[in-house]
């Protein structure tokens, strides 16, 4: 079969002709019908400094966001067919360790080591082996492309599930990417009345995919102040909640002036070098909140499933590219330029 693959420790991916897996007991094979482009596949493609931990792991086949049609049962699966539409969570955990047992599996050590996509070969070949308990089966209005997306789904409803947002808040989304995009539609199913998306001059199709998706403003931080926006809409206070996503260091300090006094700033963006906050005066006197979030639970997948088939989650909007294998550096280059929005990888 056909595969993208990170073969060597520098910039770029092949496509290689492999071996087909052969489901292992416990496991299912998968037929996939979509796998999406992720920014830290992109990353990976770029070999950005902090995935030298890969080495080891090396060639691998990439793709941790992906659905398809069971092919193939391995010894002992029960429960699932030939045919069932699914998608998968992307790694393993031990469910007996402290954070395992308290509910925050990505904190997980085992979780680290066994990542499809990453560690493991993924879904970017026409064919993976999955853990038959990592499925999740797709409601009938779901497609397979559409729950492609879930992984990043789950990612932007573990922000939102973890930020204070009521009735009546208003929140705001530094970073209109795929993962943003999501966050404001959760921030809006959960609550907040005013939302407020905040790119830059490289993303005006996402911005204005922002204002179709509910956004109450979305602008572009180059030409207009996001401070002076996010208090005229909230009568000088600020923002409740500001979801930092762009994964910029600049951003962190934006989203400090943004939300008001008391208010929280939820950082899911990846970084690529420490901040420098004078915590004092911005966090400690201004009462203000900095939490991480990272990764996503089980539970997540099925209710990402059920705001996509329900119509709260629109996924599909945010499909702007589709490559085959072949072209899959196509859709590599288009994720990275920010001309696509998400882009996917369709093996047949």
């Amino acid at each position: 079969m056909k595969a993208i693959v990170k073969a060597v420790p520098a910039p770029g991916i092949e496509v290689r002709e492999v071996d087909p897996p052969s489901p292992a007991e416990g496991e299912v094979l998968l037929k996939v019908k979509a796998a999406s482009i992720c920014g830290s596949d992109v990353h990976i493609y770029h070999w950005r400094k902090g995935f030298e931990f890969l080495i080891p792991y090396l060639p691998v086949i990439l793709g941790h966001e992906f659905a398809g049609e069971i092919d193939g049962l391995g010894p002992g699966v029960t429960g699932w067919q030939k045919g069932d539409a699914v998608t998968a969570e992307v790694a393993r955990v031990c469910g007996e360790c402290f954070y395992c047992k308290t509910g925050k599996f990505t904190l997980c050590e085992r979780r680290n080591v066994s990542r499809l996509g990453v560690e493991k070969n993924g879904g970017m070949a026409e064919y993976v082996a999955v853990r038959a308990e990592s499925l999740h089966r797709l409601p009938p209005n779901v497609t397979c492309e559409e729950a492609s997306l879930t992984e990043p789904c789950c990612v932007a409803l573990g922000a939102v599930r973890m930020a204070h947002i009521f009735p009546g808040d208003t929140a705001a989304v530094i970073g209109p990417g795929p993962i943003g995009l999501m966050a404001l539609q959760a921030a809006r199913a959960a609550g907040a009345q005013k939302t407020l998306v905040v790119g830059t001059s490289i993303d005006p199709r996402r911005l204005n995919l922002a204002e179709d998706l509910g956004a109450d403003r979305a602008i572009n931080a180059e030409e207009s102040d996001p401070v002076k926006a996010v208090k005229e809409m909230t009568n000088g206070i600020g923002a409740s909640t500001v979801f930092e996503i762009s994964g910029s260091l600049q951003g962190v300090n934006l989203a400090l002036d943004m939300v008001r006094r008391g208010g929280e700033v939820i950082l899911v963006g990846i970084y690529p070098g420490n901040l420098d906050l004078p915590a004092t005066q911005r966090i400690v006197r201004e009462m203000k909140t900095l939490r991480g979030s990272f990764g996503t639970t089980s539970i997540l997948w099925d209710t990402a499933l059920g705001l996509m088939a329900s119509g709260r989650m629109k996924v599909k909007p945010l499909i702007t590219h589709r490559v085959g294998i072949d072209q899959g550096e196509e859709g590599f280059k288009a994720s990275y330029s920010k001309e696509a929005v998400k882009a996917l990888v369709i093996p047949s």
